[in-house]
């Protein structure tokens, strides 16, 4: 497109020859878009240590997440150079510390959620538990009814007053 016209607008498919005839332009679009990969890992723009252009200049550095950062060499680190605003090595020392305190977190909040469910499994076996002993002591209840209803009375021996 030609800036401040509008009508010279060309909109078709990129194929390998407009990527060869236009280099830049096509890794600018690379960088901006992606290559539709799909990243694992935290992405580097929910980093709160860093800013939003720091984000996009080590996007366009291809450290898509914290992660990459977290595990590049020391020869990837030269390339990042002090967009950070610290030094490359403390930059990747700050990026393994957020994951491990990330999972840390994760692994925390798992162990609650275990602990939750083993509290709520307590407490339905404790509720079944004392429906079923309430049941057993009416039981015992009715059976002892029953045995003193069939029990015969017994009388007491007439003690005679003159023996």
């Amino acid at each position: 497109m030609v800036p401040g016209d509008n009508l010279s607008e060309i909109d078709t498919y990129a194929n390998e020859s407009h990527k060869a005839r236009f280099p830049r332009q096509w890794a600018h679009y690379q960088n901006k878009v992606g290559d539709d990969q799909d990243f694992v890992g935290t992405p580097i723009e929910q980093w709160t240590l860093i800013t939003r252009s720091q984000a996009e200049e080590l996007r366009g550095l291809k450290f898509p997440t914290v992660e990459s950062v977290a595990n590049c060499s020391d020869q990837q680190m030269q390339r990042i150079g002090m967009v950070a605003g610290m030094s490359p090595h403390s930059f990747r020392e700050k990026a393994k510390a957020f994951l491990n305190l990330a999972s840390d977190s994760a692994d925390v909040a798992q162990r609650e959620a275990e602990l939750q469910a083993l509290r709520e499994e307590n407490d339905k076996i404790k509720a079944e538990t004392e429906a079923k002993l309430a049941a057993m002591q009416e039981q015992m209840t009715a059976i002892l009814a029953a045995v003193a209803e069939k029990k015969p009375k017994t009388r007491k021996p007439k003690v005679d007053p003159e023996a």
